[in-house]
């Protein structure tokens, strides 16, 4: 077989002009997975992080409010190999589509030969939709895909002809106009049998040398998930569509055999856990920090997902910070007890605090998430989250971000909402989803019917600005911590994360130092 016949791409960021926060991706942790099982199946893949090959890109797409962080869309579809036989495209979150969408049509116009595969929890939750409207799309891979593709792989080796029967594809029949969805085990059986990712070709490096990551910066960090799924089901989360409601650990032995890798080939010293809920059973939990620090590796860890409090008890908690961990996020999502009902949020919140306090003492950094404009909140729910946010405060929560409620494809909320016929499911619904990402503040959509559009900002900013203001009265002394991570680049909290990135992107104006001739037009609106 040719080398490079097998190519995946990981499109730029799309971010609005007015978003807080741009250049703080993370590598690309599905597309190290797919290139693994790439591998396994005799092929080599051909790898394209269109972030990380241009990270201090942003150009604007003509006529709209966003900017792409990263190659333009021509510039990824040059990078493709021209004996590309399948091109596999990753839409992991809604409010990329927008951009995505194009860039599919790009690469069939240059590649009209070449079998075009979606994955990822948006194309998960959306794949009818995309399927139906977008003829450049040949595949899907619905919810956990290594599997799948492997399937796809073999039957790329093998006999062409017969792809369309492979187990996992998802398809619009092209007789009949009906969505075919081919029988597969939709979740992995034996995770552990999954290769390890494989990052050759994904340009970590231009992640280590900026000391980039999710949850830390100022240290060589790299991702990486000790578990998939969730066992819960939250009215406004779509991973259920992906994932199902099946939570299964890894081995532990393979997890810190793939850390000591890290540190010997990437010279690590940090790791960001992206699981969905990685505190779900105690034991495994309490299992792996005692490895963790019998091995004594000399890194450090964070959980930068939200992750339930149930088992974070206070032994669980000492051997958390023991074992290495930095930082951890709580999700109350609401401090309302009828609305956590309401959304299936099933925490308590009570025991939540004492949770948090716990890791507050014992030195974690901490945040915790609050959402704001559910469907169904009442002024009582809202005043109920600002006297939880309160009391987070009080007890010394390093973070509360609060973000205004958004529904995305995948969720029982978008449905209802669909229903309804309060959303309609068409590329203007995309471009609003791409306005609406949580790291821009202003202009937001409300749908809950008591509540303006003009409250929900107010609401979201003013959570955050009433948090921040106690807890540097209550704490003064986190503002002048606060005033050294700047000064010394090395930002700890989301707070100061958020302003070190303001100033390089807007006050540096790195943000826009393209000029218009480089706009990509394929862009255009």
């Amino acid at each position: 077989m040719k080398k490079n016949l097998v190519t995946l791409i990981r499109p730029p960021y799309v971010i609005p002009k007015a978003s807080i926060f741009a250049n703080k991706g993370v590598p690309a942790l599905g597309l190290a997975y797919l290139s693994a099982i790439t591998r396994r199946a005799g092929l080599e893949p051909y790898c394209i992080d269109s972030f990380a090959r241009d990270m201090d890109r942003f150009t604007p797409i003509e006529g709209t409010n966003f900017i792409i962080n990263g190659l333009t869309n021509t510039d990824t579809v040059g990078c493709i190999p021209k004996e590309s036989k399948l091109i596999g495209l990753s839409c992991m979150f809604s409010s990329e589509w927008i951009n995505t969408s194009k860039l599919i049509k790009e690469i069939k116009h240059k590649f009209p030969n070449a079998l075009l595969v979606l994955g990822g929890e948006h194309v998960t939750a959306d794949y009818e939709y995309i399927l139906q409207n977008y003829p450049e799309v040949d595949y899907c891979i619905l919810g956990e895909g290594e599997n799948k593709f492997y399937s796809l792989l073999e039957a790329l080796k093998s006999q062409e002809s017969f792809i369309k029967s492979t187990p996992g594809l998802t398809y619009l029949d092209d007789v009949t106009k009906k969505i075919i969805s081919n029988p597969i085990s939709y979740r992995t059986k034996n995770i552990d049998e999954i290769p390890p990712p494989d990052w050759s070709g994904l340009n970590l490096e231009e992640f280590h040398s900026r000391l980039m990551g999710m949850s830390m910066m100022g240290k060589i960090t790299i991702p990486m998930i000790l578990s998939r799924g969730c066992p819960y089901q939250c009215t406004f989360c779509s991973s259920a569509s992906m994932w199902t409601t099946r939570w299964v650990s890894r081995d532990i032995d393979q997890i810190v055999k793939e850390i000591k890798f890290y540190i010997s080939e990437y010279k690590i010293n940090h790791l960001d856990f992206f699981d969905l809920t990685a505190i779900v059973n105690k034991k495994w939990t309490q299992d792996f920090c005692k490895r963790m620090i019998d091995e004594n590796l000399g890194i450090t860890w964070s959980l930068p997902s939200g992750t339930r409090s149930e088992a974070l008890t206070a032994e669980t908690l000492y051997l958390i910070k023991k074992s290495g961990c930095t930082k951890i996020t709580y999700a109350p999502e609401s401090g309302s007890k009828i609305m956590s009902k309401k959304i299936k949020k099933k925490v308590n919140l009570e025991n939540m605090l004492v949770s948090m306090r716990q890791a507050v003492k014992l030195g974690l950094v901490v945040k915790a998430n609050i959402i704001f404009g559910f469907p169904d909140e009442t002024n009582v729910d809202r005043l109920k989250n600002f006297f939880y946010i309160f009391k987070m405060a009080l007890i010394g929560v390093h973070d509360v971000p609060c973000f205004a409620f958004t529904p995305y494809p995948g969720s029982e909320l978008f449905d209802r909402l669909l229903r309804e016929g309060k959303i309609k499911r068409d590329e203007n619904y995309y471009e609003m989803l791409a306005e609406l990402v949580y790291t821009k503040p202003v202009n937001r959509k409300s749908w809950n019917e008591n509540l303006s559009p003009k409250a929900v900002p107010l609401l979201s900013l003013g959570g955050m600005s009433f948090f921040y203001s106690l807890q540097f009265l209550f704490r003064p002394f986190r503002f002048f911590k606060l005033l050294k991570n700047m000064h010394k680049n090395t930002p700890q909290t989301m707070l100061e994360a958020a302003l070190a990135n303001s100033y390089q992107d807007l006050w540096q104006g790195r943000r826009f130092e393209q000029k218009q001739t480089e706009i990509d037009k394929s862009n255009a609106a």
